[in-house]
């Protein structure tokens, strides 16, 4: 349970001053390793953008990786990249 409150304040620090809104929150398996990946999307006021990250905590380390562009749901290229994150 504290590695997931851990995961889940990591999302927190990199979309609350955002203000984003959080549509998706799974929780995936890579290898051995459990990781959150979020999805969410915000707006500056006249432009959309989503947010999209992995987290991951292992052996005492927190590893965060994120991709942002314009529209509210993450592109090809940022879902690749998030999704290409492993830990060693």
């Amino acid at each position: 349970a504290a590695v997931e409150k851990v995961l889940e304040g990591s999302m927190s620090g990199m979309t609350d001053n955002l203000k984003a809104i959080i549509d998706d929150t799974p929780t995936v398996t890579v290898g051995d390793d459990s990781m959150l990946d979020f999805s969410s999307h915000f707006s500056d006021g006249t432009t959309d953008y989503f947010f999209r990250g992995r987290v991951a905590f292992k052996s005492g380390q927190l590893y965060p990786v994120a991709a942002m562009g314009k529209g509210t749901k993450a592109s090809a290229s940022a879902e690749t990249f998030v999704t290409s994150f492993r830990l060693k």
